[in-house]
C-alpha cells in the first residue's frame, strides 16, 4: 500500500493486489461522520446552508492485466553458444578493434600483437632462401672457358709444388737459404749497435723504440736461421703428404668444371632449398599468429 497527500485535503489510498484483475481507490470522508441511519455514511459540509452529502462509493480505477507467475528448475543460457577467441602466441598487445556488444564478421581483425622480433625473423628466412637460390643458381650454371682455364693452372701449380717437395731443396735453395740468414744477422747486428748508442745517452722514449727494433730483427734472424737448416734436410712425410693433397684438390675441381653437377649434388640442392623454403613458411605462420580473428559472425 502506498498514499499520496494532495495540498492537505483529502488522502487517496491505493491498495494493489498482484493476484486481483484491477485496483480499486476508496475515497475517505473529509468532514464529521454521524451515527447509524439513513445519513449514516454521508459527507457533511461545513457552512451556513443546507447539508449536502454524497453517498461514498468504490468505484474500479485503472485497470491493470493480470500478472503471470511460473518457476521452474534448470540453468539459464544463451541463445547461441558463446565462442571463445585467443592469440596462439604470447607478447605485446599494440591495437585492439573491437569492444563489447560490437557486432564483426569472421576472420575481422579484433586485436594485434607486437611483432617486431617475428618480422625480422620472417624476413631474414626470406633473405637466406634468395641468397641460396642464387648460389646453387650459379653451381649449376655450366663452365666458362675463363674457370676451365684457371682450374688447369691450379692443378699444374700443384704439381710442381709437389715435385719439388719430392726432390728436396737444390743446392741453389739452400745457398739462397743461407744469403738471407747472414742478412738477417748482419741487421740484427746493426739494430743492436743502434739500441746501445741510443740507450747510452738516452733512457727515454727513444731507448724504447730502439730495444723493439732489436727484437724485431732477432725474430727475422731466427726464422731466417730455421728456414737455412730446413733447406738442407730431405723432405718430410708430412710436407709429401700435403703437397699431394693439394693436387687431389685442384684435380677435384677442374673435374667438377668438366663434368658440371651430378644428379646426387642436384639432390642435395633440391634438399636444401627446400628447407629454406620449410623456414620461411614457419616464419610466416607465426607471424600471422600476431593477429586475432573473429572465429565467428557474431557480438
Amino acid at each position: 500500500m502506498f498514499s499520496t497527500k494532495y495540498s492537505g485535503l483529502a488522502s487517496l489510498a491505493v491498495t494493489c493486489i498482484a493476484t486481483l484483475v484491477a485496483c480499486t481507490t476508496t475515497t475517505p470522508t473529509t468532514g464529521p461522520q454521524t451515527g447509524a441511519g439513513p445519513g449514516a455514511g454521508r459527507n457533511v459540509a461545513g457552512g451556513a446552508g443546507a447539508a449536502a452529502g454524497i453517498t461514498p462509493t468504490a468505484i474500479p480505477s485503472n485497470t491493470i492485466a493480470p500478472v503471470a507467475i511460473i518457476a521452474v528448475d534448470g540453468v539459464l543460457a544463451l541463445g547461441s553458444p558463446l565462442v571463445t577467441a585467443s592469440f596462439d602466441t604470447s607478447g605485446k598487445i599494440i591495437a585492439v578493434n573491437a569492444r563489447p556488444g560490437m557486432t564483426v564478421k569472421m576472420g575481422d581483425v579484433l586485436a594485434t600483437l607486437d611483432g617486431s622480433a617475428l618480422s625480422l625473423t620472417l624476413q631474414l628466412a626470406q633473405e637466406k632462401l634468395v641468397l641460396q637460390q642464387v648460389q646453387i643458381a650459379n653451381s649449376l650454371a655450366p663452365a666458362t672457358g675463363s674457370d676451365l682455364d684457371t682450374a688447369r693452372a691450379g692443378l699444374a701449380s700443384a704439381y710442381a709444388s709437389y715435385n719439388m717437395a719430392r726432390q728436396g731443396s737444390t743446392a741453389q735453395d739452400i745457398d739462397s737459404a743461407l744469403r738471407s740468414w747472414n742478412q738477417a744477422k748482419n741487421s740484427l747486428y746493426s739494430s743492436q749497435l743502434s739500441r746501445d748508442s741510443v740507450c747510452a745517452t738516452n733512457t727515454g722514449g727513444k731507448c724504447v723504440v730502439a730495444e723493439l727494433s732489436v727484437k724485431s730483427s732477432e725474430l727475422g734472424e731466427q726464422s731466417a736461421h730455421d728456414k737455412y737448416i730446413l733447406a738442407q734436410q730431405p723432405p718430410t712425410a708430412d710436407k709429401l703428404t700435403q703437397s699431394w693433397s693439394s693436387v687431389v684438390q685442384s684435380q677435384a675441381a677442374l673435374a667438377k668444371l668438366i663434368a658440371n653437377t651430378s644428379d646426387e649434388q642436384k639432390h642435395i640442392y633440391d634438399l636444401q632449398i627446400a628447407q629454406a623454403n620449410l623456414a620461411v613458411e614457419r616464419a610466416r605462420r607465426n607471424f600471422s599468429k600476431l593477429k586475432l580473428l573473429s572465429p565467428c559472425d557474431c557480438r
